[in-house]
């Protein structure tokens, strides 16, 4: 399973390096690509006990999350999430006069 997952990791790796080199995928796109690839390395290397390589995944995966995030990313999400912050907003209380 963690070989399946490894060999997977690796080809979007690849993959993904390839067509943004190429000029096939716009930058924000190969770090999505990235950072999928990046989570299935780690996964792989957590579940063979290699510590290492899962940490300088995960720190990988998150980079390049960021950068997907904050190059274009999926804007249906960023938009969501506006709409819902809309919804929650604090209103300050003060406590009851017998509380203490």
């Amino acid at each position: 399973m963690s070989s399946l997952m490894l060999g997977a990791g690796i080809a979007l790796l690849v993959v993904a390096s390839a067509a943004a080199a190429a000029g096939r995928l716009p930058a924000y796109r190969a770090y999505g690509v990235l950072s999928i690839s990046q989570v299935l390395t780690g996964t792989a290397g957590f579940i063979q006990g290699n510590t290492t390589a899962a940490s300088i995944s995960a720190a990988a995966a998150a980079y390049t999350a960021w950068e997907w995030w904050s190059g274009g990313g999926d804007g249906d999400i960023k938009r969501r999430r506006r709409q819902w912050s809309r919804h929650f907003r604090g209103v300050r209380r003060t406590a009851p006069a017998g509380s203490q």
